[in-house]
């Protein structure tokens, strides 16, 4: 299907909001749910494995699919607005405003959500959806899996602005919880580490390195307190003295740089339970999540 058809597609012509909601919406939709950017690590599953439908049960495309300008706010005359790369191959982030591009490069390498959309809109009418008008436009909006309700997708907004309280209701109600943006959620040294993987991921597709990114998690994950550069250094010694260990990682040839690469495709996407308030930097050891935060951090859906 071209893009275009995918970005016209329709749920059904003659279809009731209601109606669509009802199909699509997961179980878990009507529980009150907690979670925050604070709790992530306590609340929702680490690298999680859904299988997300075309559609979520707000009727908006998900994954590679949806297209994060199309409700995004017009070009300021003055302020910051702009695109950074999708890791996961989707269509560029969009920002406009300094908070949500600073925002973006920690959610984006979040090993806690398996997608992360841009200006989502929310249309709480039927009459809303007919004039394609948002009642409201999610700023960022993304898919978590909750350890309580495992298999089940849950989505979390964060915005920038205060929304109204029958909004919040509403969006509830849906089975959408809600968060104003806080940037101090993040440490000076886990937005640092943000950073780093996304400049060593940027040019990457993060899901065609899932082989690359297991492999190399499973040999990380052993507790050890060598330096990160020391230990891929012995790693690709091996891989060159050994051909059955680079068809591992389904590669020919490799170097250190892809190793590096590989190790923070890991983090981000969960097979490598990385505690991020420790610099994750080649002259420092790995440290990992403790086995009391992460709880069976991977799901194994």
């Amino acid at each position: 299907m071209r893009e275009r058809d995918i970005s016209r597609l329709s749920i059904s012509c003659h279809a009731k909001l209601s109606d669509v909601c009802r199909r699509n919406t997961p179980k878990n939709s009507m529980k009150i749910i907690d979670i925050s950017l604070r709790t992530l690590a306590e609340t929702c599953v680490l690298g999680p494995r859904l299988v997300l439908p075309l559609r979520d049960f707000l009727g908006n495309l998900t994954g590679k699919n949806y297209n994060h300008a199309e409700f995004a706010p017009a070009p300021p005359f003055n302020g910051t607005y702009g695109e950074t790369t999708n890791l996961r191959g989707g269509k560029p982030f969009v920002y406009c405003g300094a908070g949500l591009r600073k925002l973006d490069f920690p959610l984006k390498t979040l090993a806690f959500a398996c997608d992360v959309r841009c200006y989502v809109p929310v249309y709480l009418t039927d009459a809303a959806r007919d004039r394609r008008k948002p009642d409201v436009t999610l700023d960022r909006l993304i898919t978590v899996e909750p350890k309580r309700d495992r298999g089940h997708y849950h989505l979390h907004a964060i915005h920038t602005r205060r929304l109204a309280p029958w909004k919040v209701q509403k969006l509830a109600k849906l089975g959408v919880s809600c968060e104003r943006l806080d940037l101090s959620v993040f440490s000076p040294t886990a937005y640092e580490n943000a950073m780093k993987f996304y400049v060593g991921l940027r040019l990457s597709n993060i899901e065609l390195l899932r082989v690359q990114a297991a492999g190399i998690a499973a040999i990380l994950r052993r507790s050890s307190e060598t330096p990160l550069k020391k230990r891929l250094e012995r790693l690709l010694m091996a891989m060159e003295a050994r051909p059955d260990l680079r068809a591992t990682f389904q590669c020919v040839r490799c170097d250190l740089d892809d190793l590096y690469r590989w190790t923070y495709a890991a983090i981000v996407l969960g097979y490598l339970p990385v505690d991020c308030d420790y610099s994750v930097a080649p002259h420092l050891p790995i440290r990992l999540l403790s086995s009391r935060r992460r709880n069976s951090h991977v799901s194994t859906g």
